[in-house]
């Protein structure tokens, strides 16, 4: 395991490394306030969940399990830590039995380079903004955070089909989008929404 290797942070973490744990933080904090953010839609209350979660992190560093993927582990810890505290946050609304922010989009999430960027990027972020929110939440998931299916199931707290389908489902309809299109034939976007957009709009379910 290199000695620079998320794992062996974790391990380092876990055996009271003060320095490690701030690595880890430094290394996780973008992806998990850009999380937090997008399922409580409030700056304020997304820093202070990743904040809180970081104090619980520290305080049963001794506890914790070795895990493969510590991003995966935190975001999971992050969700279920903005879940428990659903009595105080106004903007949750009920999904399955559970309550959880309506999971959207902004278009400063859409990183596109065009004259015309501001409409793209709100047509992008709109139409994202239509699938029912597990959707919205699994694809950014995978394809902005770059997490494997059995790690997005995890965070989400869901089987692996179940993120499959969510998955699926979602290209389909964003396939079916004509706004978008008419965009991924004439706008040029980062790696990530090249994916995303590659697979929607080509054979790739056959």
């Amino acid at each position: 395991m290199p000695p620079s290797s998320p794992q062996h942070l974790w391990t380092l973490l876990k055996k009271g490394n003060h320095q490690a744990f701030e690595t880890i933080y430094r290394q996780n904090y973008p992806t998990l306030f850009r999380y937090a953010q997008r399922l409580i839609s409030d700056r304020n209350l997304a820093d202070q969940g990743v904040q809180d979660l970081f104090v619980r992190i520290w305080e049963s560093r001794e506890r914790l399990a070795e895990v493969e993927s510590p991003r995966a582990y935190l975001l999971t810890a992050l969700r279920r830590e903005l879940l428990a505290q659903k009595k105080s946050l106004s903007l949750m609304i009920p999904i399955s039995g559970q309550r959880l922010a309506s999971f959207t989009y902004s278009p400063q999430d859409l990183y596109i380079q065009q004259e015309d960027q501001e409409n793209y990027q709100q047509q992008v972020a709109s139409a994202l903004n239509k699938l029912p929110i597990r959707q919205r939440e699994a694809i950014y998931l995978k394809f902005y955070e770059e997490l494997s299916y059995p790690e997005v199931a995890k965070v989400m707290g869901v089987q692996y089909q179940s993120v499959v389908n969510f998955i699926y489902r979602g290209l389909q309809a964003l396939k079916e989008d004509s706004e978008l299109q008419k965009i991924v034939n004439v706008c040029p976007v980062s790696i990530e929404h090249a994916i995303l957009i590659l697979m929607i709009f080509t054979d790739f379910f056959g």
